[in-house]
């Protein structure tokens, strides 16, 4: 269960939607991302699902690029400190479990 948790400190975050970018040096098949969710919290204890995905092949590959709109709809007034990518199954390999991208971005409001 691999994780990258942001911490938006004095700030927190309505995320809508979020960009994954795959390392330039894994190809098709090769450790990348495809079984994830992303939470979001307010207490790093406890985690509301935003978003899950299942058997994603749109980054598996080297550079590729994709964005994901946030499948929860969140109240206009839901706010997170926390956010967090988590690994749910393996990974491209289908052996491992490995969180592998280059970049990760999240959209949305901040406040």
């Amino acid at each position: 269960s691999s994780w990258l948790k942001f911490d938006f400190k004095t700030w927190k975050i309505r995320p809508t939607h979020y960009s994954i970018k795959s390392s330039k040096y894994f190809g098709k098949g090769n450790c990348n991302l495809i079984n994830w969710v992303i939470e979001g919290s307010n207490n790093d204890n406890d985690w509301i699902e935003l978003d899950k995905r299942n058997d994603v092949h749109d980054i598996d590959g080297p550079s590729l690029v994709q964005t994901f709109r946030i499948q929860k709809i969140l109240k206009p007034d839901e706010y997170y400190q926390y956010v967090r990518i988590r690994s749910t199954g393996f990974d491209s390999t289908g052996k491992q479990y490995f969180i592998l991208f280059s970049a990760l971005e999240y959209f949305g409001s901040i406040i």
